[in-house]
Protein backbone atom coordinates (compact mmCIF):
# COMPACT_ATOMS: atom_id res chain seq x y z
CA UNK A 1 0.00 0.00 0.00
CA UNK A 2 0.92 3.79 -0.59
CA UNK A 3 1.50 5.66 2.22
CA UNK A 4 -0.06 8.34 0.03
CA UNK A 5 -3.26 6.37 0.12
CA UNK A 6 -2.92 4.87 3.76
CA UNK A 7 -6.37 5.75 5.70
CA UNK A 8 -7.14 5.76 9.34
CA UNK A 9 -10.25 3.10 9.83
CA UNK A 10 -13.17 4.21 11.69
CA UNK A 11 -12.32 2.35 14.78
CA UNK A 12 -8.32 1.67 14.48
CA UNK A 13 -6.62 3.55 16.93
CA UNK A 14 -3.94 5.68 16.41
CA UNK A 15 -1.20 3.42 17.29
CA UNK A 16 -2.14 1.00 14.46
CA UNK A 17 -2.41 3.79 11.91
CA UNK A 18 1.02 5.49 12.74
CA UNK A 19 2.43 1.68 12.18
CA UNK A 20 0.67 1.00 9.29
CA UNK A 21 1.69 4.84 7.78
CA UNK A 22 5.68 3.98 8.53
CA UNK A 23 5.87 0.81 7.34
CA UNK A 24 4.15 1.82 3.76
CA UNK A 25 6.56 5.43 4.12
CA UNK A 26 9.49 3.33 4.45
CA UNK A 27 8.69 0.62 1.31
CA UNK A 28 7.78 4.17 -0.84
CA UNK A 29 10.39 6.34 -0.22
CA UNK A 30 13.13 4.70 1.05
CA UNK A 31 15.61 7.28 0.07
CA UNK A 32 13.74 9.69 2.42
CA UNK A 33 13.63 12.08 -0.35
CA UNK A 34 9.94 13.35 0.02
CA UNK A 35 10.05 16.67 1.85
CA UNK A 36 8.89 16.27 5.37
CA UNK A 37 5.67 18.70 4.60
CA UNK A 38 4.55 15.88 1.97
CA UNK A 39 5.20 13.56 4.70
CA UNK A 40 2.92 15.40 7.03
CA UNK A 41 0.79 16.51 4.56
CA UNK A 42 -0.13 12.27 3.93
CA UNK A 43 0.05 11.56 7.12
CA UNK A 44 -3.00 14.36 7.87
CA UNK A 45 -5.09 13.30 5.12
CA UNK A 46 -5.50 10.03 5.86
CA UNK A 47 -5.96 10.40 9.75
CA UNK A 48 -9.69 11.02 11.30
CA UNK A 49 -10.63 14.83 10.42
CA UNK A 50 -11.51 15.52 14.06
CA UNK A 51 -8.06 14.50 14.91
CA UNK A 52 -6.41 15.44 12.10
CA UNK A 53 -8.20 19.37 12.78
CA UNK A 54 -6.64 19.46 16.15
CA UNK A 55 -3.10 18.36 15.43
CA UNK A 56 -2.96 20.97 12.29
CA UNK A 57 -3.52 23.22 15.07
CA UNK A 58 -0.18 22.50 17.31
CA UNK A 59 1.82 23.40 14.15
CA UNK A 60 3.48 19.83 14.20
CA UNK A 61 7.48 19.87 12.67
CA UNK A 62 7.48 16.30 11.32
CA UNK A 63 5.35 13.29 10.50
CA UNK A 64 6.84 11.60 13.46
CA UNK A 65 5.81 14.76 15.67
CA UNK A 66 2.52 14.82 14.25
CA UNK A 67 1.89 11.07 15.58
CA UNK A 68 2.83 11.87 18.63
CA UNK A 69 0.73 14.54 19.19
CA UNK A 70 -2.55 12.94 17.26
CA UNK A 71 -1.80 10.10 19.60
CA UNK A 72 -2.17 12.33 23.01
CA UNK A 73 -5.29 13.67 21.52
CA UNK A 74 -6.98 10.32 21.03
CA UNK A 75 -5.57 9.58 24.76
CA UNK A 76 -7.35 12.68 26.05
CA UNK A 77 -10.45 12.17 24.21
CA UNK A 78 -10.25 8.67 25.12
CA UNK A 79 -10.08 10.13 28.94
CA UNK A 80 -13.00 12.88 28.24
CA UNK A 81 -15.18 10.54 26.95
CA UNK A 82 -15.03 7.98 29.95
CA UNK A 83 -15.75 11.05 32.43
CA UNK A 84 -18.18 12.26 30.65
CA UNK A 85 -20.10 8.76 31.02
CA UNK A 86 -19.15 8.53 34.71
CA UNK A 87 -20.89 12.34 34.72
CA UNK A 88 -23.67 11.17 33.46
CA UNK A 89 -24.11 8.34 34.87
CA UNK A 90 -23.90 10.35 38.72
CA UNK A 91 -26.72 12.62 37.55
CA UNK A 92 -28.70 9.35 36.49
CA UNK A 93 -28.23 7.84 39.69
CA UNK A 94 -29.34 11.03 42.05
CA UNK A 95 -32.26 11.87 39.63
CA UNK A 96 -33.51 8.12 40.18
CA UNK A 97 -33.00 8.96 43.88
CA UNK A 98 -34.76 11.78 43.65
CA UNK A 99 -37.61 9.97 41.65
CA UNK A 100 -37.81 7.41 44.25
CA UNK A 101 -38.07 9.94 47.42
CA UNK A 102 -41.05 11.93 45.63
CA UNK A 103 -42.93 8.73 45.15
CA UNK A 104 -42.51 7.52 48.33
CA UNK A 105 -43.81 11.22 49.55
CA UNK A 106 -46.76 10.76 47.18
CA UNK A 107 -47.10 6.91 48.60
CA UNK A 108 -47.40 8.35 52.60
CA UNK A 109 -49.25 10.84 51.48
CA UNK A 110 -51.66 8.96 50.24
CA UNK A 111 -52.08 7.00 52.98
CA UNK A 112 -52.12 9.69 55.20
CA UNK A 113 -55.15 10.75 53.19
CA UNK A 114 -57.32 7.26 53.22
CA UNK A 115 -60.67 7.32 54.56
CA UNK A 116 -60.94 11.12 54.76
CA UNK A 117 -63.61 13.02 52.77
CA UNK A 118 -62.18 15.37 50.65
CA UNK A 119 -62.73 18.87 51.00
CA UNK A 120 -64.79 18.68 47.30
CA UNK A 121 -66.61 16.09 47.98
CA UNK A 122 -68.04 16.93 51.24
CA UNK A 123 -71.85 18.30 52.03
CA UNK A 124 -72.01 22.26 51.89
CA UNK A 125 -75.18 22.14 53.70
CA UNK A 126 -73.09 20.70 56.93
Amino acid sequence: MDYRNCKQGPTEPVDEYNNRFIKAMIRADKAGNTPVAIRVMHYLSGLKINLAQLVTVSGPVDVYQVMDIAKQIEGTTVINRAEIETHHLEVYNQITQELREVKEQLAQQKQKNRGKNPPWNRNRNN
